[in-house]
């Protein structure tokens, strides 16, 4: 739906950092919204690794999909080893 599309990437990202502005100086409110952008966008990638995909460029019917089966040990096998990937290079960038 609309909630996976570029569109919504910008626009909520937009308001997280438009929100934050209100609480915080501009310089961490850019980073807040820059980290939202970031996870919001891994998590529509990830997705598009799933059979179900992600139209991102709602409202027109072009999917993209991948071959990963939603619950499925391959799912697993992909989401623990990003994992184990950020977190090494979380502690390796101390």
């Amino acid at each position: 739906g609309i909630t996976h599309s570029l569109i919504a990437l910008v626009v909520f990202s937009g308001l997280i950092y438009w929100g934050a502005g209100f609480f915080l100086e501009p310089s961490p409110a850019l980073l807040i919204g820059a980290g939202f952008f970031i996870g919001y966008l891994s998590h529509m990638i990830a997705d598009s690794l799933t059979r179900s995909g992600v139209r991102w460029f709602f409202p027109f019917h072009l999917t993209f999909r991948g071959p990963i089966l939603t619950g499925s040990i391959m799912e697993a096998v992909v989401v623990y080893s990003f994992v184990v990937i950020v977190v090494g290079l979380y502690f390796l960038t101390g």
